[in-house]
């Protein structure tokens, strides 16, 4: 494989179903460490990753196209009372709504491309 550090990249574990996304910091015969990227585009830490346990690395394609771009974004973070007033300051001022949700509720607006 050519040279990756520094390359945004996704790696899929042979053990898992989902995979990592980031920016390589380390390269070497035994393994790759990222600096992880969360499915927000925004820093998740550091992920060390032993090539033994890689079954497939990308290097390109449309999601890592998608989260470069989401990086690169210029974001706002605000704080809301009510479902109804994120939709609301959606609406007013044009901006595209990201929600995301796990064990607590995020949101995040993003100003268009």
């Amino acid at each position: 494989m050519k040279n990756i550090f520094g390359n945004l990249i996704e790696i899929h574990n042979r053990y898992l179903d989902s995979f990592e996304v980031g920016k390589v910091v380390v390269d070497n015969k035994d393994y790759i460490i990222i600096k992880a990227i969360n499915p927000n585009g925004e820093y998740d830490g550091y992920s060390f990753n032993e090539k033994r346990e890689i079954s497939k690395i990308k290097s390109n394609g449309k999601y890592l196209g998608f989260m470069n771009k989401l990086q690169n974004m210029n974001v706002d973070n605000l704080s809301f009372e009510t479902k109804e007033e994120i939709i609301s300051y959606a609406i007013v001022n044009s901006k595209l709504l990201y929600v995301t949700s796990s064990t607590w509720c995020y949101y995040k607006i993003i100003k268009p491309i």
